[in-house]
Order: C-alpha cells, then sequence, then structure tokens
C-alpha cells in the first residue's frame, strides 16, 4: 500500500514558520546589543579563524520526554558538522499514548559571513518510532528494522549570551523529504496488527529546535584574539 503523507495540518507549519520569522527578528534585535560568542567568529581566513566544537541540548524535546544532545564541529571556514541523536523510550503516563522515537540527523551547516549568527543547513534523517495518540491505532516502522529515512533543510540563528559568550542560545526549523514504512495496530495492550508494511513519503516540518548550548577549543590559532 502506497500513500504521500503531507502535513497534515496545514496551519501547524504554517504557525512554525511564523514563530521561526518572529524568532529570528528577536535575535537581531538581540545580537545587537550582544557581544559575538567566539564560536561565532568564523573568520574567513583559514589560518585565522577558531576551532571550536559545541555541545547542546533541545529544550522543546524535552517537552515530549525526548532527551537529546548534540555536538557541532567546524571543519572548515563558515562551514559546520551538527549531529543530534535524541531518544524517548517513555509512555506518556498511558500504554496508548506513547512517542518512543530514536534519532539521527547530520547536518552540514553554512555561516553567512555577513550576518554573524545566521546559518543555513542541509541534513540526512533517520528515526525509529512507535507513536500512539490515545487513539485506535498505534504506529511504528515495519518490524522495527525499516527506520524513515530522507533528508531535509534547515535554517537557524545562534545568539551568544553576554556575561559569557561561550554559552549561546540557537534557534532551528526545517523541512524535509521521508521514505516511511510502518505498519498498524490495535492500540492496547498486546493489540493485534491491523495493517502490515504500509508505504508512504512524508514531506513537511522535520526540526523546531530551541537549544541552549557551550563552545569550546580544540584548536585555536596562535594570532587570533577573542
Amino acid at each position: 500500500m502506497t500513500s504521500c503523507i503531507r502535513c497534515s495540518c496545514g496551519n501547524f507549519g504554517a504557525m512554525k514558520l511564523q514563530l521561526l520569522i518572529a524568532l529570528l527578528v528577536i535575535c537581531t534585535h538581540l545580537q545587537a546589543q550582544t557581544k559575538l560568542s567566539y564560536a561565532l567568529d568564523r573568520n574567513l581566513d583559514s589560518a585565522t579563524y577558531p576551532h571550536t566544537i559545541s555541545v547542546k541540548t533541545d529544550a522543546l524535546a524535552y517537552g515530549l520526554l525526548i532527551f537529546n544532545v548534540a555536538a557541532e564541529i567546524d571543519i572548515a571556514p563558515c562551514w559546520t558538522f551538527n549531529l543530534p541523536i535524541h531518544y524517548s523510550g517513555l509512555n506518556y503516563f498511558r500504554s496508548t499514548t506513547k512517542f518512543r522515537v530514536f534519532s539521527v540527523q547530520p547536518e552540514v551547516r553554512y555561516w553567512t559571513p555577513g550576518v554573524k549568527g545566521l546559518f543555513y543547513g542541509t541534513h540526512l534523517g533517520l528515526t525509529y518510532y512507535n507513536i500512539a495518540a490515545n487513539g485506535t491505532y498505534r504506529y511504528q516502522d515495519t518490524q522495527r528494522r525499516r527506520p524513515a529515512l530522507g533528508g531535509g533543510v534547515a535554517i537557524g540563528y545562534r545568539v551568544a549570551f553576554k556575561h559569557n559568550p561561550r554559552w549561546f542560545v540557537e534557534f532551528s526549523a526545517g523541512l524535509g523529504v521521508y521514505d516511511v514504512h510502518y505498519e498498524k495496530f490495535i492500540n492496547e495492550q498486546n493489540g493485534r496488527q491491523a495493517s502490515s508494511d504500509i508505504h508512504a513519503t512524508y514531506f513537511g516540518p522535520d526540526q523546531l529546535r530551541v537549544s541552549f548550548g557551550y563552545s569550546f577549543d580544540w584548536h585555536k590559532p596562535k594570532n587570533h584574539e577573542k
């Protein structure tokens, strides 16, 4: 069985876009009053740009009880590699409501030299899932061996904290396309299988994060000054 899954709630996608625009406007205002982070100072001169590693976590994911961590490393002037990992094996207070997931989304980012803190990214995505919303059915990847696979693009903005610019907050949002194979089960304990190996294509939001993190040096050029 093959189908196409679009964002089932158009208003939800529009709200995300409006939220991102509002966040970018706010961040631009804050950045004008904030000392630039060492991690944001990606000099175009490869001999002097700072090499940093950032470790961060997405605050929004904790609202869904999804534990997560991400690491980002400089790979070239204006370019970084970001690797977030998300995991949740919990039910939401009952067995018929859950958002169990294991997800990785490696992303290459380009940081614009003209606007400090603004970046564009392209990413791949892999997600295993077991989802139920207290409805008739529970959905999970086929035989727990067919994760959703795909990728997309993202945009984001990072703002350093004034008193210690190694600490930062980062906003990002993205859209992606994923090949999905999943099964439907009756949403009850040990519920029987209702459908097997449904094939679909998902297009819609695949990233919305508000992350807090810290940047530190893994190599600092001798002639670089903070």
